[in-house]
């Protein structure tokens, strides 16, 4: 019996849905538990600190064997159930946490949560409760064997169910049904303990009801987990749920798991049973012993006589046998069924052997018939289609008669279409001066995108309609519709000039129309070919669409080109001219020549009309024309053309067997066939394929670098950048040449496409070439042939043509006046790209004494081309147009248009438009912003601000730097113009005033006036991730709501996540006493953000004034203030700059670094360091030498993964080993990347025999101490004694000088520039990830140099550069880092410059993607470890999804794109390849723009043994 079929037995079956309902069970309840859980150990936690009165709880040295619990340290009663498992009972080996006895308090807290006060001490790892809150969630098993287990996803049904019994909070929610969790309990090992892998119906109905019942319970009800489930539940219930033979396989290894830890936890019973025995036997010896341990209660003796029971014993070990039995069944079962699987793979490797021989004679016989199928299948390949649609049409027409045959026919008629010969013929009907009668023309209103019945009914209900209006009929009022309104206006529309309507019929809606003249049956051909008939019916078109079936349909209005050609041969028939043009058809199946010649009006029949067939006459046509005809000539029509198909297959035949034998003289270049004629060879050449082929070779003729794909059809111009300093940033990828050679091919490539593009145009008319292609044939043809002045037309342009301006929303009017010798027939607007945004406004003729003016009420909506009705061909006058043509844009960009003039001539007129819409801001613009901003906001020297906390040192000094900095500046100094070297400091500091007035303007946005409710604690809001918030002494919380969302994607929300810390606040009702006395503001501090509201803390003093009380109620006004002390630091900075050259370096004397540097490089030994390459070893030398001279910074420009922070480091230790006065100061971005100087180089630099090299690494005073690794706490200095006690501080002038390396960060640095050092105090001066800070933040530390010192800057400048939130700022460029500014400051090769390629981190095939696209191919994979067996190194996967902010988050996430990434890592833990090492939690890194995405992605999941964690990453 195959495994599928097993699954499909009743009691195996049944025994599978249970398994799969405790799965389901668990998964419902695992959310919940989890959530109350976590809760309930924060709260432990800070009990425990309060208790304990320590800041952090990170004690990671205690065990449960050496633990001391806090009852037993207050010498109180023990509560635990069982007295002798209590730690307080053998005091001799154990000791109080080390961190005020922290971990005892924790072993109390949970002893007293437990119903029984019986935790499960075996399940859980004591030196991890400060970090795991799974730790305390393990207590609760009853059950041992967990204590390995990391993670809560690991836990069965069975074990959150005995969280939920043991836990007395989870016990309360759920004590209405305590009972029935002990049941479905016991289920689980009933199920999953069964060997023979069978339950009955009624078993499985008791087992999936109970089940249910317990994810019904109120608790519950609105977690979408466990309704989730729930529903699974249902379905299993009715078995509607699909179950397959992997489901199978997961429930066997589950109960199998079940059965191999009942055992485990059995023995450990056994085992702990003995023990215990042992431990009554025997005698305490400690005097501690006897001390500590009071005479056991009856309780304990009932206990111990319990557990020493031996009934006890028998009963686990007769569960055990049984538990061995099942197991034994269950191996057997598995066996049983991978022999059926083998058994059955033999089965089909015999089948395939046995039918290998008939598959090699079946492949030798379709060998032997390939040649014959080949040379039949081209022939029938060519021949099929036609013969398929010819053969369908005959059959029709017999089949089904003349109704049929009409319709059929109806669809294929070919519509006509605006053409060269169209335009000509219509321009000839025009000229005829011959008084002749004028056919009907007959329109036909195309009804598409509906079925066929939909079709006739439309027609009919259209044609009534059509009939009753013309017939001016009578209708009720209640029987008008809207459709008859349109209709009429449709009507009216076509019936203009004197038109008149004759009939209608339901061929789709066919309307005869005769016209009271030539002209104006020209101007109606024109008409319905310029679609502007089709716009009058789109009003009737959209109340059909209203109808019920007919939201889709469509009406064109349309001429047959067989109704135009009837109509063309009844004209011709009634005068003395002759026409001759070739028409091809749309359905490009056949030409028609038409070639008419008549020696007298008089010959014509005048009756004859487009609805009759036209007379016979063989004076009247010569050759084949297309016209009515009945169904007999339909019939031999088809049959004329099946011969003539025989005819010219055979001629082709006959010229295939010749052509070998003809000596052939034109051969094409693309494909190389061969033809007689140099016609032929056009003919060819004007195909599509054979045009592809030749564009695709000409991209094959470079010898030169290849111009950008997707630019367009242009002159080609050299690079300003390159031509000026002989490199560009883009390499390669640059849209513009870069030497004469690479501008002269690109040219002449250019001109040779545009030649290639006109050829195809006149060899082809439609669109087979593909829109694209015969767009830009278009385009082309219309540029070719216009000119900017035509001798006989002069145009006045009455404004600009090309207009800049600095507003989003704008609009614009060119007016022309023209004077010409010849009528405008038309005017048009060629770019379709920028017709959204220009239009021919309205028109004016001025020629005869009376205006013809043609607005908007005659013109089409958005008119793009305007066609002269009062057209006349080539007959000179004085002509006179006024035309406008209209602009409206509400976004920023560039707008060029191009505006044609056409006079009948071959020539056309080019006038070529433009509008460039971009904000270029004034400062003028800022500094009234920043008046109204005063305004708006509260000033420091205006109110009376009560600080948060009391003044220190620091602010002291930022009291002092504030008021030589004001922001009032902006308003009265000068903007300088551009950044020189003349205005560096003048620039840099109005650029400074600018950004902060600008980031002030931004969080502005955030103020509001609202009511606030005061209270001593804050609970967080559905969110188990935040914490309670609680007031100290004196001091109450307030959580206010934002009048808008914070986001990190936004502008203020990003300042007001990180760099708003304080805001003021004022009561709205508070007087003043006199208009002297400044009106106080108190400032509070933000405590806790979300997405639509914030916590804050007011000071006790705040408190005291205002008569504040827990939970008042009172009216406040709220400003956000932004943290300034960086701006007046980095003021500061750019004041004490002791030397321009720093950041405007000369560059003259080079040759004297380059002999040193060489000479450097010859006695350099790597002695100390490891290998280096050798640009890095380039750039340790030149990193290191120093002259007498000063030098200009040193740039060492490197991707990621080419080792800058390596390379910094070994010259770090070189510059210390070379010379012993040498100092040396780096600085970084950001701590953590400052800590890897310390914690990966340094620091084994000084344990291995350096200690001059010992570094001394410096943090702001209130950071974190946790935050800081052991290693790195070693180098830093702390605060001894005082309040401030163990906190970070400033080491002073002599601590600093006996120290050789410092480490900070680009503001932490600041702390050095107050200890007034002397300017030879640092020899050399890194900083490294440059590119990344703003170039007043590099100031800081810069502002520690001296002549003589070295500056070497790191970073990669292709990178993304820092954030400028000022709009000048952006005009201006302060973004551009100094790194990136040196770069383009110094000559091309320059020996200040080195550029490491080789890349450390990644594959070859990533760098070769990013170093192709970003580093100009400069880059080269240095490791290229093996590559996965199913995933390409740079593999992209798309989901498509959208981004979701949850509840009160300030970030968003992605489902779509978190499941992929989810399967793709389940995906690589699965198939991990062996060579790549051991899979571990660090080996594969899930990296995202938001944090929400990897804490819904991986964070928390478990794979084998490992799980993944999550790690933030500021950048």
């Amino acid at each position: 019996m195959t495994l599928e079929n097993q699954i499909k037995l009743g009691q195996f079956r049944n025994w599978v849905r249970s398994s799969i309902g405790l799965r389901c069970l668990r998964d419902g309840l695992l959310d919940y538990v989890t959530t109350s859980t976590e809760d309930q150990y924060k709260t432990f936690v800070k009990y425990l600190k309060r208790r304990a009165k320590i800041s952090t709880f990170t004690c990671d040295k205690c065990q449960l064997c050496n633990l001391l619990p806090l009852h037993a340290l207050e010498k109180k009663r023990c509560n635990q159930r069982h007295v002798n498992y209590c730690n307080c009972k053998r005091q001799s080996d154990k000791r109080v946490c080390p961190e005020g006895g922290a971990c005892g308090i924790f072993y109390d807290c949970v002893t007293d949560e437990h119903f029984e006060h019986d935790p499960s001490w075996c399940n859980t790892s004591v030196e991890l409760w400060s970090t795991n809150s799974f730790e305390f969630m393990k207590c609760f098993i009853s059950t041992p064997g967990y204590k390995n287990k990391r993670s809560i996803s690991l836990i069965d049904a069975s074990g959150l169910i005995s969280i939920c019994l043991n836990n007395r909070r989870l016990r309360a929610s759920f004590n209405d049904i305590s009972d029935l969790l002990k049941k479905v309990k016991d289920y689980r090992n009933d199920i999953l303990h069964s060997g023979d892998l069978k339950v009955s119906n009624d078993r499985l109905k008791e087992y999936l009801k109970d089940m249910k019942q317990i994810l019904q319970h109120s608790e519950l009800e609105e977690n979408e987990a466990a309704q989730k489930e729930l529903k699974t539940l249902e379905r299993l219930e009715t078995d509607e749920l699909a179950i397959t033979s992997q489901d199978d396989i997961n429930m066997r290894k589950d109960a199998l798991k079940a059965i191999i830890e009942r055992e485990i936890e059995l023995k450990l019973n056994l085992s702990e049973e003995d023990t215990l025995r042992t431990e009554v036997k025997t005698p305490f010896t400690s005097d501690s012993d006897k001390t500590e341990n009071m005479p056991l209660t009856k309780d304990d003796e009932t206990d111990v006589k319990t557990i020493l029971t031996a009934g006890v014993k028998d009963k686990i070990e007769k569960e055990l046998a049984q538990l061995s039995v099942a197991e034994e069944k269950h191996y057997n079962s598995i066996e049983t069924t991978l022999q059926k699987v083998e058994n059955e793979i033999i089965k089909v490797k015999e089948t395939v052997r046995t039918h290998r021989s008939d598959l090699d004679e079946i492949k030798t016989g379709l060998l032997s018939q390939q040649n014959v199928l080949r040379s039949l299948s081209e022939e029938q390949q060519r021949q099929s289609k036609v013969l398929e649609e010819t053969y369908d049409l005959v059959g029709d027409v017999h089949a089904t008669g003349k109704e049929t045959h009409s319709a059929t026919l109806s669809t294929q008629k070919a519509v006509l279409e605006s053409s060269n010969e169209v335009r000509e013929i219509l321009e000839r009907v025009r000229r005829i001066d011959a008084q002749t009668t004028v056919p009907e023309q007959r329109l036909t209103v195309k009804i598409t995108k509906t079925d066929r019945n939909g079709e006739k009914e439309l027609s009919q209900r259209l044609v009534d309609i059509c009939n009753s209006i013309v017939n001016m009929e009578t209708i009720p009022p209640e029987k008008r519709t809207q459709i008859r309104h349109c209709l009429t206006m449709a009507l009216n529309e076509i019936g203009k000039d004197g038109n008149e309507i004759t009939a209608f019929k339901p061929e789709c809606l066919a309307i005869y129309v005769r016209c009271k003249s030539l002209q104006t049956w020209v101007d109606l051909c024109e008409k319905c070919l310029a679609h502007e008939l089709t716009q009058a019916f789109k009003a009737v078109e959209n109340e059909v669409r209203r109808l019920t079936g007919l939201e889709n349909v469509q009406l064109d209005v349309v001429i047959y080109e067989e109704d135009f050609l009837k109509s063309v041969n009844a004209i011709v028939a009634s005068t003395n001219t002759d026409v001759a043009r070739t028409l091809q058809t749309s359905s490009g199946r056949k030409r028609y020549q038409i070639c008419f010649t008549f020696e007298s009006s008089s010959d014509s029949d005048e009756s004859s009309t487009a609805r009759d067939e036209p007379t016979s006459n063989d004076n009247m046509m010569t050759g084949d024309f297309l016209d009515d005809v009945d169904d007999n000539e339909d019939s031999c029509e088809i049959e004329k053309e099946l011969i003539e198909i025989e005819h010219l297959e055979h001629q082709n035949k006959e010229l295939q067997m010749t052509q070998e034998d003809v000596k052939d003289t034109f051969v094409c270049n693309s494909c190389k066939n061969k033809f007689r004629t140099s016609a032929e060879l056009s003919d060819h050449q004007a195909k599509y394929s054979n045009m592809n082929n030749f564009l695709s070779e000409e991209r094959l003729k470079w010898t030169q670098r290849s111009p950008p794909r997707g630019v367009k059809l242009e002159k080609y111009t050299l690079c300003e950048r390159f031509s000026k300093k002989k490199a560009c940033p883009y390499g390669d990828k640059c849209i513009k040449p870069h030497t004469d050679c690479e501008l002269t091919e690109w040219n002449q490539s250019l001109e040779s496409m545009r030649q290639l593009i006109l050829h195809i145009g006149e060899n082809v008319e439609d669109l087979s070439l593909g829109y694209s292609l015969y767009k830009m044939c278009k385009e082309e043809k219309q540029m070719k042939a216009t000119k900017p002045e035509l001798d006989f037309v002069r145009i006045d342009a009455l404004s600009e043509l090309k207009v800049h301006t600095i507003t989003k929303r704008f609009k614009n009017s060119w007016p022309f006046e023209i004077k010409s010798e010849y009528s405008l027939k038309r005017v048009c607007l060629t770019d379709q790209e920028a017709s959204t945004y220009y239009n021919i406004e309205n028109i004016t003729d001025t020629t005869q004494k009376k205006d013809v003016c043609y607005d908007r009420s005659q013109l089409k909506d958005e008119c793009q081309e305007w066609t002269n009705p009062k057209f006349v061909f080539n007959r000179k006058g004085q002509y006179k147009y006024r035309i406008k043509v209209a602009f409206q844009t509400e976004i920023y960009g560039t707008f060029c248009q191009n505006i044609i003039f056409d006079f009948g001539k071959s020539e056309l007129l080019l006038k070529q438009l433009a509008v460039e819409s971009a904000p270029v801001t004034s400062v003028d613009e800022v500094r009234g912003k920043f008046e109204k901003q005063c305004k708006r906001r509260w000033q420091e020297e205006d109110v009376n601000v009560v600080k948060f906390f009391e003044r220190t040192d620091e602010d002291e000094r930022g009291i002092g730097l504030k008021k030589q900095y004001p922001l009032e500046e902006l308003l009265h100094k000068e903007f300088p113009d551009s950044l020189s070297r003349e205005n560096y400091t003048a620039w840099m500091h109005m650029m400074l005033y600018a950004e902060e007035q600008a980031r002030l303007e931004e969080i502005s946005k955030f103020n509001i006036k609202t009511s606030l409710v005061l209270e001593d604690r804050l609970e967080p809001i559905d969110n188990p991730t935040s914490e309670t918030l609680f007031a100290n002494d004196g001091e109450l919380l307030a959580r206010i709501g934002l009048n808008d969302e914070l986001s990190v994607d936004s502008i203020a929300g990003k300042l007001i996540l990180r760099q708003s810390h304080m805001i003021w606040i004022a009561p709205v009702t508070i007087k003043r006493i006199d208009a002297m006395t400044k009106m106080s503001v108190y400032e509070a501090r933000i405590e806790h953000r979300e997405r639509d509201f914030i916590d804050v803390e007011l000071s006790r003093q705040s408190v005291e004034e205002l008569g504040l009380q827990c939970r008042q109620e009172f009216e406040v006004e709220i400003q956000f203030q932004l943290d300034r002390i960086l701006f007046w630091e980095m003021h500061r900075a750019v004041d004490n700059l002791r030397q321009l050259d720093f950041v405007f370096p000369p560059l003259l004397n080079t040759k004297d670094f380059q002999k040193a540097t060489s000479v450097l490089e010859r006695r350099f030994v790597n002695k100390g360091m490891d290998e280096l390459n050798p640009n890095q070893m380039t750039a340790v030398v030149k990193s290191s030498c120093t002259l007498k001279s000063a030098t200009p910074p040193f740039l060492i420009v490197g991707p990621y993964g080419t080792g800058k922070t390596y390379t910094i480091a070994q010259a770090v230790k070189y510059i210390i080993k070379q010379s012993s006065k040498s100092r040396v100061l780096i600085s970084t971005c950001s701590n953590s990347e400052a800590d890897a100087y310390i914690k990966d180089y340094m620091h084994p630099f000084v344990e291995t025999g350096n200690p001059e090299a010992r570094p001394l690494r410096i943090y702001y005073r209130y950071r974190w101490r946790s935050t800081v690794s052991e290693t790195v706490l070693a180098y830093c200095l702390l605060e001894e004694e005082g309040e401030h006690k163990g906190t970070f501080r400033s080491p002073t002038k002599d601590e600093l000088l006996q120290h050789r390396v410092i480490v900070t960060t680009l503001h932490t640095a600041k702390l050095l520039t107050y200890l007034e050092l002397t300017e030879d105090v640092f020899t050399h001066i890194f900083i490294d990830e440059a590119a990344q800070a703003l170039e007043c933040d590099l100031l800081i530390p810069l502002s520690l140099a001296g002549p003589k010192t070295r500056i070497i800057l790191a970073g990669d400048h292709m990178q993304l550069s820092p954030d400028v939130y000022s709009k000048i700022g952006k005009q201006e460029q302060f973004q551009i880092s100094m790194l990136e500014r040196l770069v383009e400051y110094y000559i091309v090769d320059s020996p200040f410059v080195v550029t490491l390629c080789d890349n450390y981190r990644s594959t070859k095939e990533i760098i070769d993607f990013t170093s192709a696209l970003f580093y100009d191919n400069r880059l080269k994979a240095v490791k290229n470890p093996p590559q996965h067996s199913v995933y390409y190194p740079l593999t992209f996967f798309t989901a498509r999804g959208k981004e979701i902010m949850p509840d009160l988050k300030t970030g968003y996430y992605n489902e779509s794109e978190v499941y992929e990434v989810v399967d793709q890592v389940e995906h690589f833990y699965q198939y991990w390849p062996p060579e790549w090492g051991k899979f571990d939690g660090k080996s594969i890194c899930v990296v995202s723009t938001y944090k929400m995405q990897v804490q819904y992605g991986v964070y928390g999941r478990s794979y084998g043994n490992e799980t993944f964690t999550m790690l933030r990453l500021r950048w």
